[in-house]
């Protein structure tokens, strides 16, 4: 089945929803654990707790970094390849011979696309303002391109794939001229 534009863009919005969900599973008992441990919401303090047991960087790094880390770092480099929205909308990264990229392309391709943005806004102050324009610029990149590669399947030398196909599509034949 070919690489739609709207399977590129569901895919994108399942990377975006999936780190946002496994952000929210992890802090909740992170949270739970604060209450049970005395610590009381605080607007004031910089993560709004305060009290025995505050942990404020411990939560970002729950419920920011670590979602991130293990979905746009550990899950394409260390698993068949791709990222979590790839995978739902059944596409593959792949060289454009159909075989897998090395780890370091998978990782430089997920950091490109969506995963670059997640970071960047989870950075905050002037780097979600880069973010935001890295994501705008992905966007562009993704409606775009040739494929719908995005920036990273340029930058990268890497295509998507359908999944259920094990090798890369045929160029489409030449027309035959006669004379």
């Amino acid at each position: 089945r070919p690489v739609t534009a709207r399977r590129r863009l569901l895919g994108a919005l399942c990377d975006l929803l999936a780190v946002v969900l496994l952000g929210a599973t992890l802090v909740v008992p992170l949270r739970a654990a604060l209450l049970l441990g005395g610590a009381t919401p605080d607007p004031e303090a910089p993560s709004g707790w305060a009290g025995p047991g505050w942990i404020g960087p411990a939560e970002a790094v729950v419920g920011t970094w670590l979602p991130w880390a293990l979905l746009f770092v550990l899950l394409p480099v260390l698993g068949p390849g791709g990222t979590m929205g790839q995978r739902a909308v059944l596409l593959r990264p792949s060289l454009p011979d159909g075989s897998r990229p090395s780890r370091v392309r998978l990782l430089a391709r997920s950091t490109a696309g969506t995963g670059g943005f997640v970071l960047l806004q989870d950075i905050g102050d002037l780097a979600a303002t880069v973010g935001t324009l890295w994501g705008l610029v992905g966007l562009v990149g993704l409606l775009a391109t040739t494929g719908h590669r995005g920036l990273g399947g340029i930058w990268t030398g890497t295509v998507l794939l359908d999944r259920r196909t094990r090798h890369a599509p045929e160029p489409p034949a030449l027309p035959v001229r006669h004379e």
